[in-house]
């Protein structure tokens, strides 16, 4: 569904000169310095899955997006999006494209929800036949039956991005581009919005790349993660094999009667425990899923007593603050 070969990015950005002499210089003959802002990325994202795309400001996310929409030309690279070459054929690209950017509208501000969607169904070419029918099923499923007739100046935050979000799928487009789709909201509209963005991109089988610094929002909706830094790809895989392979696993905690290093004997060679230690009073058994809670209880509930115990599951801050500091 979405194919980046070898593709780089780079901008030639005005030094400007210091002071008066210095400007009046580049007025004449100015001096350009080069950026990269994307260098010889990879990508391949097959058709309805949801790609959580992250890194730190000047990653080079918004470049990866723009070129994605084809807003941009990359400076070197193959890009094919559903069959196209998204910037050749943009017209017919963005016709089956969605967009969803949470700080920023695509409805007009004084007009009723219904008239902006029938609108942009102009815009997709979406046949009259029907249209009723679509926009009553993108309602009930984002919740905004009872706003079609409310102008969005009058809307909450929350109300106004679910009404964005049926406009972004009302065309079922085969690639949505979400940015930042809950910035501002509270957690219950948080929690809803992301129940229904899964829901409707499974039903239309959409190709969803996710930009956000909502590092909940990632962990909810994505497939599959990409860090990006400094214009190249760190890291592309499942947000559980991230943890494994940077050693940020989750943890069993137990309040024992033994001693810690009894534990360490009782559970040395126990398959899928990689790390005990003790932290703040707890034994903490670092382990990979799976059966391994089970089988660290059974092998200690007869040599000794529990006296507390809970769980600990890394978040995707944590994993992702090793990921970045490891690499610079």
């Amino acid at each position: 569904m979405i194919v980046l070969e070898g593709v780089s990015k780079r901008y030639r950005v005005l030094e400007p000169g210091r002071g008066l002499r210095g400007f009046v210089r580049s007025l004449v003959k100015p001096r350009y310095r080069e950026i990269t802002a994307l260098d010889n990325i990879s990508l391949t994202v097959p058709q309805g899955q949801v790609v959580g795309y992250i890194g730190p400001n000047g990653a080079g996310k918004s470049t990866t997006i723009k070129i994605i929409a084809g807003l941009v030309r990359p400076s070197a690279g193959r890009v094919v999006v559903a069959g196209r070459d998204p910037f050749r054929q943009r017209t017919a690209h963005q016709l089956e494209l969605g967009v969803l950017m949470g700080h920023r509208t695509r409805l007009f501000w004084d007009l009723p929800v219904l008239e902006s969607l029938h609108y942009h169904a102009k815009v997709y070419r979406l046949s009259q036949s029907g249209l009723d029918r679509r926009i009553g099923a993108m309602a009930r499923q984002f919740d905004i039956e009872g706003l079609l007739s409310q102008p969005v100046r009058q809307l909450s935050l929350g109300q106004r991005v679910r009404c964005d979000l049926a406009l972004a799928f009302l065309h079922h487009p085969r690639v949505l581009l979400l940015d930042e789709p809950t910035i501002g909201l509270d957690f219950d509209s948080k929690a809803l919005l992301r129940s229904a963005i899964r829901q409707v991109a499974s039903d239309l089988q959409t190709t969803v790349i996710l930009t956000s610094h909502d590092l909940d929002d990632v962990e909810a909706l994505s497939d599959r993660i990409v860090l990006l830094d400094e214009g190249r790809v760190l890291y592309d895989g499942t947000l559980r094999q991230l943890r494994a392979q940077y050693g940020v696993l989750p943890e069993l905690r137990l309040r024992l009667e033994a001693r810690a290093d009894q534990v360490r004997a009782w559970l040395e060679g126990l398959g899928g425990v990689r790390e005990v230690y003790t932290h703040d009073g707890w034994l903490c058994v670092a382990h990979e899923g799976g059966g391994a809670p089970a089988a660290v209880l059974a092998r200690l509930l007869p040599q000794t007593s529990v006296r507390e115990m809970t769980t600990h599951e890394p978040s995707i801050e944590e994993v992702l603050r090793r990921v970045y500091r490891g690499a610079r």
